[in-house]
């Protein structure tokens, strides 16, 4: 890869890095997982789901990390998880996130010493998703500059 192109993929991975994905990859057998069949064990279907739920907040939210060090932050949370005007309140989804953080679904020391919910997996998808759409961004790019010369060319050939 000539030295152009290297960095035309370098500044399309590190944007589609800190984008928000389109799609996250979720196993079959998840609920295989020993952390969360101890969390189904433990706190109930209703919890898993929350998870999942939080999971998709994180895979779409901007740069892949939820800060909830500020009460406000805890409300923006609450409300796009669809949690308002039901039975879970700040309160009752602070101590949900925290069993998360002690059962190692979430970066427990992220969480607890900056306030933010982030998670190593979400990172590792983040970054093969960045991976496959820099690489899908830069071939459109080259694809779409050799029509355009091609194009050119036939123009040219017309006048």
């Amino acid at each position: 890869m000539d030295e152009a192109k290297a960095e035309e993929y370098a500044r399309e991975y590190q944007a589609a890095l800190v984008e928000p994905m389109q799609w996250f990859h979720l196993d079959s057998d998840f609920l295989e997982d020993p952390k969360i069949m101890r969390l189904g064990c433990e706190y109930g279907w209703p919890y898993i789901g929350l998870y999942v739920g939080l999971m998709s907040r994180l895979y779409t939210q901007e740069s892949h990390i939820i800060d909830v060090s500020t009460d406000y932050g805890w409300l923006v949370l609450q409300h796009r998880m669809s949690l308002i005007g039901n039975s879970i309140g700040i309160d009752s989804l602070k101590s949900i996130v925290d069993t998360f953080a002690e059962l190692g679904l979430i970066d427990s020391d992220m969480y607890t010493e900056s306030g933010k919910i982030a998670s190593d997996r979400v990172f590792r998808e983040a970054e093969n998703y960045a991976e496959k759409a820099a690489k899908n961004r830069c071939a459109g790019k080259r694809l779409a500059a050799g029509r355009k010369r091609k194009s050119a060319g036939q123009d040219d050939g017309a006048l």
